[in-house]
C-alpha cells in the first residue's frame, strides 16, 4: 500500500505518466495503454493503492476484497497481490489492468488463493473464504476438517531404529480434523448413549482434548456414532497421513524447526502454563502450515496402523498397516507429559488397543 508522500517525490512518476499520455496520442491508444501499464508496474510498490481515486487512470481497475461471514471475526487477515503484502482485509485496491494472484494470509498461513483479472475501468468484488476448512455441525458442537493437499514426502528417520528406513510416500488429497477431538464432541456421543463417559481428571471438559480413550473405544463406539449422526464417513488417519499432515511441508524435527521454541507446544520441557501439568485447550498454540493445531504435544494421537518395529512391506503405500487380531497400534505426536524428543514428527509409539491414559487422545481423517 502506498503511503502519503511529499509532492516532489511524485514528480518523476507524473512525468512518466505525461510522457506516456503524449506518446499515446501520437502512436495510438493500444501502445500507449501498454506503456502506461508498464510504467505503473515499474513503480516500487507496483501501484497497488487503497482508496486513492486520482489513480483511477486509463489502464486501471478497482478490486474490492472482503471476508465471508466465517472469517469476518478473524482479525489480521492480510492480502498479498503477486506475493506482495498490500495490507489488511477488507481492502479496496486500485491496480493496473492485468492478471493477478491474490492470497489471503492469516497468522503466516495461506488460507485462500484466487486468480483475478482486472480490466481497464472495472470495479470488481472478491469475497475471500477459507478454502481449507469444512465445518460439520454435531449437536451443539462444530468440528472443522482441513483439506490436506496431495503430495509426496520423505517419511521416517534413519537415526532411530523404529523410524527406519527413510522412504518416499505419495498421498492423495484427504482431510484431517483441525484439532484433537474434544470432550464437547465425546460427551455428545456419551449423552446419546453410544460412548462411555470419560474422566477429565478435573482439568475441564468442553474444549479440552478428550483423554482416557482407547483404540477400541474410538473404533467401536465413537466413530460408528459419528458416522451415523453426521451422515459422513470418518476414520483414524494412517501413520503416513499423520506424519505428512504434521510435517506440513517441513523437513525439520518439528514443523517449526529443529529446536523447541518456548510455548510452541504443550510438553514437559516446552514452557507455558500447561507443560508437564495437564492438557491444554485445543488450539492454544500456533498451527502448522496446513492449519492444524497441536499435531505435536498436548495428547498423543491414535493412528490406524498396527505396530511394527520398523517400516516394512510396501513402503510407498500411504494406507495403514493392517494385521488380523492386531493387539498394538501406533500413536504419534507426543503429549503434555513427554520431553520434546518424543514430539519429533517422526517419533513412533505403541499402545495396546484397550489401553487408556491421561496423555492419549485422537483426531479424525476423511477421504
Amino acid at each position: 500500500v502506498m503511503q502519503s508522500r511529499d509532492l516532489s517525490d511524485l514528480l518523476p512518476f507524473y512525468g512518466s505518466i505525461v510522457f506516456v499520455l503524449i506518446f499515446k496520442d501520437i502512436f495510438g491508444r493500444s501502445l500507449g495503454k501498454l506503456l502506461l501499464g508498464l510504467t505503473m508496474r515499474k513503480m516500487d510498490d507496483f501501484s497497488v493503492r487503497i482508496d486513492e481515486p486520482f489513480l483511477m487512470e486509463q489502464g486501471q481497475g478497482k478490486l474490492s476484497v472482503s471476508l465471508d461471514s466465517k472469517l469476518v471475526q478473524q482479525a489480521g487477515v492480510r492480502i498479498h497481490v503477486d506475493d506482495k503484502d498490500v495490507g489488511e482485509l477488507p481492502s479496496n485496491l486500485t491496480l493496473p489492468a492485468g492478471d493477478y494472484k491474490l492470497q489471503a494470509i492469516l497468522n503466516g498461513e495461506i488460507i485462500s488463493t484466487d486468480f483475478v483479472e482486472v480490466n481497464d475501468g472495472s470495479d470488481e468484488q472478491l469475497l475471500i473464504s477459507d478454502s481449507r476448512t469444512t465445518i460439520i455441525r454435531i449437536g451443539n458442537t462444530n468440528m472443522e476438517m482441513i483439506r490436506i493437499p496431495a503430495g509426496s514426502f520423505q517419511m521416517g528417520n534413519d537415526q532411530h531404529k523404529t523410524e527406519k528406513p527413510i522412504h518416499n510416500v505419495t498421498l492423495d488429497e484427504f482431510k484431517m480434523s483441525k484439532t484433537e477431538v474434544t470432550f464437547d464432541l465425546w460427551d455428545a456421543c456419551a449423552s446419546a448413549g453410544a460412548c462411555l463417559y470419560k474422566n477429565d481428571r478435573g482439568w475441564g471438559r468442553g474444549e479440552q482434548p478428550v483423554i482416557y480413550v482407547s483404540y477400541n473405544d474410538i473404533k467401536q463406539q465413537f466413530i460408528p456414532w459419528l458416522n451415523k449422526t453426521s451422515g459422513q464417513v470418518f476414520r483414524l488417519p494412517s501413520e503416513a497421513e499423520w506424519e505428512y499432515a504434521a510435517r506440513a511441508g517441513s523437513t525439520t524435527q518439528y514443523y517449526w524447526g529443529d529446536n523447541i521454541v518456548s510455548n510452541s507446544a504443550n510438553c514437559n520441557n516446552c514452557g507455558g502454563q500447561w507443560g508437564n501439568r495437564q492438557t491444554a485447550p485445543v488450539g492454544s498454540f500456533k498451527t502448522n502450515a496446513f492449519g492444524l493445531y497441536d499435531m505435536l504435544g498436548n495428547v498423543e494421537e491414535w493412528t490406524e496402523d498396527c505396530w511394527s518395529d520398523s517400516y516394512n512391506g510396501d513402503l510407498n503405500n500411504d494406507s495403514a498397516l493392517s494385521q488380523e487380531n492386531c493387539k498394538r497400534h501406533v500413536l504419534r505426536g507426543g503429549s503434555w507429559s513427554d520431553r520434546s524428543f518424543y514430539l519429533r514428527t517422526t517419533y513412533r509409539n505403541k499402545y495396546n488397543v484397550s489401553r487408556q491414559n491421561n496423555s492419549v487422545g485422537f483426531r479424525l481423517a476423511q477421504d
